[in-house]
């Protein structure tokens, strides 16, 4: 029994180590062989994609063009008829059916395909690839998915740009291009490479499961010479030792007399002391040390458990803080943007009284001329000194003046009306319903004195009958930040000439306020941080950051609506507001 457990105490470390090393073996060999083959996959989809797009690009440029140009023949989607070649991006499909019968999957797709390809859905990793690489267009978008019938594919999506002005001009100009506003740099579609890996897999478990084979015949034969070396080297002398304690202890009994070879007397002898009593004290030492250690392990779990539950109250004493320093914050952009309206109510204000001073002044002057002339020609005919040359003049100038009178007030009335709707609108803060075009050139009236003297065009492009239900002082509200954004950053606090554009588009259950300039536009780096509270490129200059947040704000929160902002290349910026009806 003694010889049994000492052995398998070797043993069964062995066979732990083993079972744990065949795991580790089993688990991470062809989990690492399919990152490798993942890796390898996706690196070749990429040189894949780089080639086709390179291919389409010289297709495009070289062969497309001096066809058009040099031939009767036409490009076109279906290129069964004679004299029709195939459009690049069809070329792209057509490649792909033959090369998927050789193991490589290419598909070229776009959320703006062409009438023969509009009944094909994206699926989920499509469409998750478009919104990557819409935001990230020189990055690529790779998952690795297991189908239903068990094979995994590595799918590696990249972005597919319009290089070339030729292409520019095919999707622009062919009637069946369902879009016909591309830009050069523009991305057309996803360009999408999948490669199979079940191979790699496969050939990664069955290089696990030949080194766990060869594994465990070498720790068979190291079991097997462990024994071999525990009987020759440790059993044996036991044996020759037990044997010859036996034959003392025979010699010093009396005759018949024979003494138990293991009994009481052995744990008094030095002799009897053997390697398994030395592990048994060890582990006995052992086993008072770790209770003395589990004693400790106690006190120090009760220690933590006391600091956890402070610091478990301390905890929720800052939620409580964060809580009410999140209200605070609420309130406080409320009246960040209740101080903004007021703010422009009192610039306008300030620009309407001005601009008004102007016609009031110049039809009270004509109405003091008129007086004066009135009296005079009243003393003339009074004493029938009036010459009829005098009474003609008088009457040109009177009606003169009374023009020059009626056209000032008309055009002071005109800014006071303007003035009275975008301010009570904007103190009101109610939904009425208006007509779009006819609101926006009411806002434009009233903001015309800030603008007036400077070098920018400000056109309303607005369809017309556009009637909606809406926040119309926060509308007014909008367009004011808009404008006067426009006027700082866009075109240096109006000393530049340009333009700005405010145009709608139409939906069935929303329409979208598109606003436009061709001012100096919005660096790459400052894009993402434009609608941050604070965040202003002129902080130097008194910029505070509160424009383009408050603009935010109240588009999602009052109007519940979206918006998305653009500076292209060429300069100035494109900023689409999505409102429903």
């Amino acid at each position: 029994m003694a010889r049994r457990s000492l052995i398998w105490q070797i043993i069964t470390p062995i066979l732990i180590v083993l079972t744990l090393l065949i795991a580790g073996v089993m688990s991470y060999l062809p989990s690492t062989i399919k990152d490798y083959a993942i890796h390898q996959a996706k690196h070749k989809a990429e040189e894949t994609a780089e080639q086709f797009k390179l291919l389409r690009g010289y297709y495009a440029e070289h062969v497309i063009s001096e066809v058009l140009s040099e031939s009767n023949l036409k490009v076109d989607v279906v290129h069964n008829e004679v004299g029709v070649i195939p459009l690049p991006a069809t070329m792209i499909h057509d490649l792909s059916e033959i090369f998927s019968k050789k193991g490589t999957l290419l598909k070229l797709y776009s959320p703006y395909p062409f009438p023969n390809r509009n009944r094909r859905e994206l699926d989920s990793f499509a469409l998750e690839a478009w919104t990557h690489l819409r935001a990230k267009p020189n990055s690529n978008y790779t998952r690795v998915i297991t189908t239903p019938e068990g094979n995994t594919f590595v799918r590696v999506a990249v972005a597919d740009k319009l290089i070339s002005s030729t292409c520019v001009e095919c999707h622009n100009d062919h009637p069946l291009s369902p879009k016909t506003d591309w830009q050069l740099g523009e991305i057309r579609g996803v360009l999408e490479v999948d490669t199979k890996i079940d191979e790699a897999i496969i050939k990664g478990y069955n290089l696990g499961i030949e080194l766990s084979s060869i594994v465990s015949i070498a720790f068979v034969l190291v079991i097997l010479l462990i024994s071999y070396l525990h009987n020759a080297l440790i059993l044996t002398p036991i044996k020759k030792l037990a044997n010859r304690m036996g034959s003392l202890t025979n010699k010093g009994s009396n005759v018949g007399e024979t003494q138990p070879l293991i009994g009481k007397n052995k744990s008094r002898n030095k002799e009897d002391t053997n390697e398994i009593e030395y592990l048994y004290n060890a582990f006995s030492n052992q086993q008072q040390r770790l209770e003395e250690r589990e004693n400790s392990i106690l006190g120090y779990q009760a220690k933590l458990e006391n600091q956890v539950r402070t610091r478990t109250q301390a905890l929720e004493e800052k939620n409580t803080e964060l809580s009410v320093a999140q209200t605070q914050l609420k309130a406080a952009n409320k009246e960040i943007i209740q101080n903004e309206k007021l703010t422009a109510i009192s610039n306008m204000v300030s620009s309407i009284s001005h601009e008004i001073s102007t016609p009031l002044g110049v039809a009270n002057t004509a109405a003091g001329y008129l007086n004066d002339e009135t009296k005079q020609i009243r003393e003339k005919l009074n004493t029938n000194q009036i010459k009829q040359s005098e009474l003609e003049s008088y009457l040109i100038d009177n009606q003169e003046a009374g023009e020059l009178v009626q056209n000032n007030l008309r055009r002071a009335g005109e800014l006071m009306r303007a003035f009275k709707v975008v301010t009570v609108d904007q103190i009101s803060e109610q939904s009425r319903r208006i007509d779009l075009r006819y609101y926006v050139d009411e806002i434009l009236l009233s903001l015309k004195p800030s603008y007036k003297n400077s070098k920018v065009v400000i056109e309303n492009s607005i369809d017309t009958n556009l009637t909606l239900n809406i926040e119309a002082g926060t509308l007014a509200q909008i367009i004011t930040n808009l404008i006067t954004n426009s006027m700082i950053h866009g075109f240096d606090e109006g000393n530049k000439a340009g333009k700005i554009s405010i145009s709608s588009e139409k939906a069935v259950e929303h329409f979208t306020l598109i606003y436009q300039d061709n001012g100096q536009g919005i660096s790459l780096e400052a894009l993402p941080h434009v609608f941050e509270q604070f965040y202003t490129t002129r902080k130097d200059e008194g910029g505070s950051g509160l424009g383009m947040f408050i603009i935010h704000e109240l588009v999602t929160d009052h109007l519940n609506g979206s918006l998305t902002l653009t500076s292209p290349p060429q300069g100035g910026i494109i900023l689409r507001i999505t409102l429903p009806y």
